[in-house]
């Protein structure tokens, strides 16, 4: 009886702590894309993020949200799983539902911000990555329309996985490319690197609860999710405080100082203006300058008014 009365305690604090975790990891991963809107907001930049982190990041979410609502809500897609996987569910919670649409929303607010506001040249979708959402999508559609429902839901949690891995990939790479992180939000990867290890928590103890450890593998979408999103995080934070630490890339002009903007103009342009300036006028009238010299005044006196111009715009 004791023994009994113990088991029954433990099994209602592990669920008490599953929910728990799975509540602290929405709020984790939801509150962890607003310090990169916040910040592209305040810059009126998406300058440092990769297009095709956003684009396929976006569809992921868009998978996952699928995934999350079938299963949730569709007793007859549980059904068919449970026939086809020996008698194992899906371990969807109502938290997993609410941060997948709190992140489709969020991501449609960043492409916006990805239309409007100031970008290089140089960032644009990748045609890889093109290829990569019209192909996942003509899959999903085939199979939607000529399969069964909850292949078509699993289907969904496997591309939220691979969009997860193509997404990351690019912008690491950007970062590596510019030997900078800066434009790329670290509280956004503090977050995102807490709710991939309470995301996982919650998965290993409502598995355990169903006396199945290995029944972590019928949510794939959850599990690989968080085990993805936590080695991406890592190698973002390597990058920030390790690799790249002093960057100062894409700084908005508001936090650069006066003194800052003096040094960079006054040092050296400044004295090549003034020495070009003088053999101008000190030139002799008669004396023919060679070709070459009238190139390379030419070429400086653009050099000073493009520098000129960037500081009017800056003050």
């Amino acid at each position: 009886m004791t023994a009994k009365l113990i088991s029954t305690g433990f099994h209602g604090f592990a669920k008490f702590v599953s929910m728990v975790c799975g509540w602290l990891y929405f709020i984790a991963w939801s509150f962890s894309f607003y310090p990169q809107l916040i910040s592209n907001f305040n810059r009126k930049s998406v300058q440092g993020i990769s297009f095709d982190f956003i684009y396929l990041g976006t569809l992921g979410f868009v998978f996952y949200s699928i995934f999350n609502i079938g299963f949730y809500y569709s007793d007859s897609s549980n059904a068919d799983l449970k026939n086809s996987n020996q008698g194992e569910e899906t371990l969807v919670m109502l938290n997993d539902v609410l941060f997948a649409v709190h992140s489709v929303i969020l991501n449609f607010v960043l492409i916006l911000q990805s239309w409007y506001y100031k970008k290089d040249k140089t960032q644009k979708l990748s045609y890889p990555a093109i290829l990569i959402i019209l192909c996942s999508v003509t899959i999903a559609c085939m199979l939607f329309l000529f399969g069964p429902l909850y292949k078509f839901l699993m289907f969904s949690s496997y591309m939220k996985i691979f969009l997860t891995v193509t997404m990351y990939v690019p912008q690491a790479f950007t970062n590596f490319k510019r030997k900078s992180t800066s434009g790329w939000s670290i509280y956004n990867v503090l977050l995102d690197l807490a709710g991939g290890i309470l995301s996982n928590m919650q998965l290993v103890i409502d598995a355990s609860l169903s006396g199945n450890i290995f029944s972590v593998v019928n949510n794939p979408g959850k599990f690989l999710l968080g085990l993805v999103s936590i080695l991406f995080d890592l190698l973002f934070i390597l990058q920030h405080y390790v690799l790249y630490p002093n960057s100062a890339a894409y700084c908005s002009p508001e936090i650069i100082s006066d003194t800052y903007l003096d040094q960079t103009y006054t040092n050296s342009d400044i004295e090549m203006e003034s020495v070009i300036g003088t053999n101008y006028v000190t030139a002799e009238p008669k004396e023919l300058a060679s070709e070459q010299e009238i190139k390379n005044l030419l070429y400086n006196n653009d050099r000073i008014k493009t520098q000129k111009s960037y500081l009017q715009k800056v003050e």
